[in-house]
C-alpha cells in the first residue's frame, strides 16, 4: 500500500512538468507525443477507478484508504487544471476535422468567435503594431490558444501578448506535424489576417521578459518603455516577468 501511495504522490508532483513537456513533444515528434499521451491516459484511468472506488466506499460507510483519497485529490486537480488551463480558447463548440466550410470555425478566413489567443514576439515586433501599416493588404500573423504553444521564431522572442479573438479574421493553422491533434485538444495554432492596428485594439495583456531588452541601447529602452506606458494607459495590463507564461522550468 505504501508503495502505491508513493507512486500516486509522485505522479501528482510530476503532472505539471509532464504537461509542459508534452507540448514540446507534440511540436517536435507527434508520434511520440501520442504514445506518451496514451500511457498517461492509462495511468489516469487507473487512478480514476481507484478514486471512484473510494467514493463508493464512502457512500456505503466503508473506510476510504489513503491511496483512494490521494487518487481522488489527483483526479480533481487534473480536472480543474484542464478546465482552467483551456478556459478562453477560441470558440465553444466541439472540435472536429476536417474543418467545415461554415460554422463556428471554418477552413476559410472569417471573423473568429470569442476566446483568447497568444503570440510571442520581440520588442520591435510589439512596436510594429503601433507603426506598421498594411498598404498591400493585411499581413498574416500566427497565434496559439495556450502560452506553451506560442513560441516565437528566430529573434522574435521576449514579449508575449494576449488578444481577444472575437471579430479578428482568421482560421486554424494545421500546417505543421501534430497541429491537427493540438487543435482537437483546444491547444492549437491560428493564423490571423488582420491589420496591425486592429490586432492592437484586441490586446488585453502583455508580458515582458529580460530577453526583450537584450542588445538594446539606452535610447531604445526608453522608447520601448514609453510605449509600454502608453499601452497601460489604454487599459492593457503590462507584466514585467522573469519568464514568459508557459515556458519550461530551468
Amino acid at each position: 500500500m505504501a508503495g502505491l501511495l508513493s507512486d500516486i504522490t509522485g505522479f501528482i508532483d510530476r503532472s505539471k512538468q509532464a504537461a509542459k513537456a508534452n507540448l514540446g513533444l507534440l511540436f517536435n515528434d507527434p508520434k511520440e507525443y501520442l504514445a506518451t499521451m496514451e500511457g498517461q491516459a492509462r495511468d489516469f484511468n487507473r487512478l480514476q477507478s481507484l478514486a471512484v472506488q473510494g467514493d463508493i466506499n464512502a457512500s456505503k460507510g466503508i473506510s476510504v484508504t489513503p491511496e483512494q483519497l490521494a487518487a481522488r485529490q489527483y483526479v480533481d486537480r487534473v480536472t480543474n487544471d484542464i478546465a482552467m488551463g483551456f478556459a478562453g480558447t477560441v470558440g465553444t463548440s466541439a472540435r472536429k476535422l476536417p474543418l467545415p466550410d461554415m460554422g463556428e470555425i471554418t477552413k476559410f478566413s472569417k471573423p473568429l468567435p470569442a476566446g483568447s489567443l497568444y503570440r510571442e514576439t520581440s520588442s520591435e515586433g510589439l512596436l510594429d503594431l503601433f507603426h506598421r501599416g498594411s498598404p498591400f493588404g493585411a499581413p498574416v500573423s500566427y497565434f496559439a490558444e495556450i502560452p506553451e504553444m506560442a513560441i516565437g521564431q528566430g529573434f522574435n522572442k521576449g514579449v508575449m501578448f494576449k488578444v481577444q479573438s472575437e471579430g479578428l479574421t482568421g482560421r486554424p493553422y494545421l500546417g505543421k506535424p501534430g497541429l491537427e491533434q493540438a487543435y482537437l485538444n483546444r491547444a492549437g495554432e491560428f493564423e490571423v489576417k488582420d491589420a496591425p492596428q486592429k490586432i492592437l485594439k484586441s490586446v488585453t495583456d502583455i508580458w515582458v521578459s529580460p530577453e526583450a531588452y537584450k542588445g538594446m541601447r539606452k535610447p531604445q529602452k526608453i522608447v520601448f518603455d514609453r510605449y509600454l506606458g502608453e499601452l497601460e494607459r489604454r487599459g492593457i495590463k503590462v507584466n514585467k516577468v522573469d519568464k514568459l507564461p508557459g515556458r519550461f522550468e530551468d
